[in-house]
């Protein structure tokens, strides 16, 4: 696509994406989707596709990626997904769920993925009182893992994590009014100036 993108709507909010990709049996192992391309749906099944990154797609509320060769799915970005086909994935070994959005799932599967024995969610009830489309063997944890932020000093402290991954950030901190003359665009954290 082009930097002119149509509008969709939903739920009475409009943005300017792509309302639907469907790149079904396309003989791809990668793809890129750049931020820009705020995606509503996402068809990828039956491709050798190995990595998806969809962490800059926030809009997204269909996916669907079976029969891919996906190794891990991260869809901690992605609170706004209604729907997630992951099946016959036979190498897909990692699936998080952690988005704080599980109960608007209207439809999912996740079944016929003989690697996957695990999936993080933000809640283990929840997730086991209404994720059922799952293989019997799959259990539910707070991080699978292990890997996240273990300095609990840091913005982004797992407490769940036993493993630190080198992902932990911290405050910046600085003026984050911007009409401020002393305003800090790099500033994460408001240091009361």
């Amino acid at each position: 696509p082009d930097a002119t993108f149509n509008s969709f709507s939903d739920n009475n909010w409009t943005v300017n994406g792509i309302y639907d990709v469907q790149l079904w049996d396309c003989n791809f192992s990668s793809i890129n989707l750049p931020s820009n391309y705020n995606i509503r749906g996402l068809e990828l099944q039956n491709n050798p596709l190995s990595s998806l990154d969809l962490s800059n797609q926030q809009y997204l509320k269909k996916l669907y990626a079976s029969n891919t060769d996906l190794v891990s799915l991260d869809l901690r970005n992605n609170s706004n997904l209604e729907t997630i086909y992951v099946v016959n994935c036979d190498s897909l070994s990692e699936l998080d769920l952690r988005n704080g959005n599980i109960v608007n799932l209207t439809s999912y599967y996740f079944y016929d993925n003989p690697n996957l024995s695990c999936i993080s969610v933000d809640n283990i009830a929840l997730a086991s009182s209404i994720l059922t489309n799952i293989d019997p063997w799959v259990s539910f944890s707070l991080n699978c893992s292990g890997d996240g932020c273990t300095d609990s000093t840091a913005l982004n402290y797992d407490p769940n994590a036993t493993n630190d991954d080198g992902s932990c950030t911290y405050c910046i901190y600085g003026c984050m009014d911007p009409i401020a003359p002393n305003y800090d665009s790099l500033a994460s954290c408001d240091d009361g100036s």
